[in-house]
């Protein structure tokens, strides 16, 4: 499912089942009745989001009717010099600042009830919303729905869908109008632009997330353990305290999310062909997930939000998920 990249060693931490289970570790097993294919969960309507404060807008995107908040062009600070056990983890460093024009972003995970929406307007027979990879892909595996469709863990309306590979968030994204943050995209909408290591602020706090705490096989080592009330996945946007500066949820935690770039070393460069679609190769997955251990002693977090790790295009698991983003207008 995951393979290292010579750009980004830390990805043999993340495929270690005994150093690190947040992608591969022991998990839920999957459903043991497998969804028909042409099930389709009851779409419910989204809650309205909470009335916004004054120092943002909430906009309702026309091609999914999902919420979006805005992040202004400008500087940020982008990666981190000095990661916790560097040796693994070089693929963060150096800090550097980048520069990035203004864009929407969701402001929630991609739920199972908008990613219906996208299967029911025939989104895996619409050959223009795939990338020539995607859609040999599709029409190899005679994919129709993701593998917990419907299920009655992952697959209720209001959680993240998961298990989508690259291809899927791609064409979800592209079809709903918008596109697949680029990792820098991502880590500003996270982090702000005051080097923040968490949405939060600096200090860690695991009751403002969806972690391990109360993990499957092995009781978790940290003080949240069994109090956020989730097993597996949480409704996304349960966790307000949990914000990161431009108001967006879940960047720390519930299901790593998928971004358009590919492993490259730092400084970042937008234009050096790392995100490109059509390129083959493995993609950056950011944000951590339900499943992410936190309790590590050598305090080497994998919530902080200059965390990196790669995954290729195909792979498919119950941490895995995805948020779009749109260019300003």
């Amino acid at each position: 499912m995951a393979r290292p990249s010579p750009g980004l060693p830390l990805l043999g931490l993340l495929i270690a089942a005994s150093t690190c289970r947040s992608l591969v570790g022991a998990g839920p097993p999957a459903p043991t009745t497998t969804p028909a294919p042409t099930f389709t969960p009851q779409l419910t309507p989204t809650p309205t989001p909470t009335l916004a404060p004054p120092e943002f807008e909430v906009r309702l995107w026309p091609g999914d009717d999902a919420p979006m908040v805005f992040v202004p062009a400008g500087d940020f600070t982008m990666g981190l010099s000095d990661p916790p056990n560097p040796e693994e983890n070089t693929a963060e460093s150096p800090t550097h600042v980048t520069n990035l024009e203004g864009f929407w972003i969701d402001r929630y995970e991609v739920t199972n009830e908008r990613f219906g929406h996208f299967i029911d307007a025939g989104g895996y027979r619409t050959r223009q919303y795939w990338t020539s990879e995607g859609w040999g892909w599709v029409q190899a595996k005679q994919v129709t729905v993701p593998p917990y469709w419907g299920s009655s863990d992952f697959g209720l309306p209001q959680l993240p869908v998961v298990a989508v590979t690259w291809y899927e968030a791609y064409a979800y994204c592209l079809w709903a109008g918008k596109r697949l943050p680029t990792e820098a995209e991502w880590e500003k909408a996270a982090r702000g632009i005051d080097a923040r290591l968490y949405p939060w602020g600096n200090e860690w706090d695991c009751m403002r997330g969806n972690f391990d705490d109360e993990t499957v096989n092995t009781p978790a080592s940290n003080e949240c353990a069994g109090r956020d009330n989730h097993l597996i996945t949480a409704p996304v946007g349960s966790y307000e305290d949990g914000q990161s500066p431009y108001h967006v949820h879940d960047m720390a935690g519930n299901v790593w999310e998928w971004t358009l770039s590919q492993p490259a070393p730092y400084p970042y460069q937008p234009n050096d062909g790392r995100n490109l679609p059509e390129s083959e190769g493995p993609r950056i997955i950011r944000g951590a997930s339900w499943l992410t251990y936190t309790g590590e002693p050598d305090g080497d977090n994998h919530a902080r939000v200059t965390f990196r790790a790669d995954l290729l295009p195909d792979a498919q698991n119950n941490r895995l998920g995805l948020r779009c983003v749109a260019s300003a207008d």
